[in-house]
């Protein structure tokens, strides 16, 4: 299996100066990279992964919206996406997705996180989904 930092850091090589990046690491061999773009309008991305656990999946926060654990050669893929093309993080009623576009118009990746609020009355909180297109990083 390949290092998760030698692939994080290839990453950080295709993104140049359009990214600055910073490591860092937590408790029971959690590591961190946090790629932060040089267009404020653009979204941050951390990649999560493991230093001690060789079966650990990574995983990506786009804007802070945590992304499912997968391969991170698939990651990267959404990593190279979002630096190319941006992303959309849509905030409904009870619900938060991120959607990720592959060339044209289809979607290269899609995350839904559900919110504990769908407990409390709609009325109580916003109705209308809002939308926060991030740009591209270039």
């Amino acid at each position: 299996m390949t290092d998760p930092r030698e692939q994080v850091l290839r990453l950080a090589d295709e993104l140049g100066e359009r990214a600055s990046i910073a490591f860092g690491s937590g408790a029971a061999g959690e590591a961190w990279a946090r790629f932060t773009p040089r267009n404020s309008d653009a979204a941050p991305i951390t990649v999560h992964y493991s230093t001690t656990d060789d079966d650990a999946e990574p995983w990506l926060d786009v804007a802070d919206f945590m992304t499912s654990p997968g391969d991170l050669d698939d990651l990267a893929e959404v990593v190279r996406a979002v630096v190319a093309r941006g992303a959309r993080v849509v905030e409904g009623r009870g619900c938060t997705r991120l959607e990720v576009s592959a060339a044209g118009e289809d979607l290269l990746y899609m995350a839904t996180a559900y919110d504990i609020r769908v407990l409390v009355p709609a009325f109580l909180w916003r109705k209308e989904p809002s939308v926060r297109c991030y740009e591209p990083y270039e």
